[in-house]
């Protein structure tokens, strides 16, 4: 389930990023050539996210099972 939610969160990123590249702003990038910087910033900190989620989340999880065996 929990996989199926960062998935979920994954692709409306995915469709948001995409929507937002179809503006004009992608044209003053693209002439100042820094659009790769952009992309490549903003897949860093997505990517870097998603895995302090899921650190997160296996540690709650953790706790979870060492609360239930006392």
């Amino acid at each position: 389930m929990l996989l199926k939610t960062y998935l979920f969160i994954l692709v409306l990123f995915s469709a948001t990023s995409s929507a937002w590249a179809a503006t004009e702003s992608m044209d003053f990038f693209q002439q100042m050539g820094k659009m790769y910087v952009v992309v490549v910033v903003v897949s860093v900190l997505l990517i870097g996210l998603a895995f302090y989620l899921y650190r997160l989340d296996s540690r709650i999880r953790d706790l979870e099972k060492r609360a239930g065996q006392e």
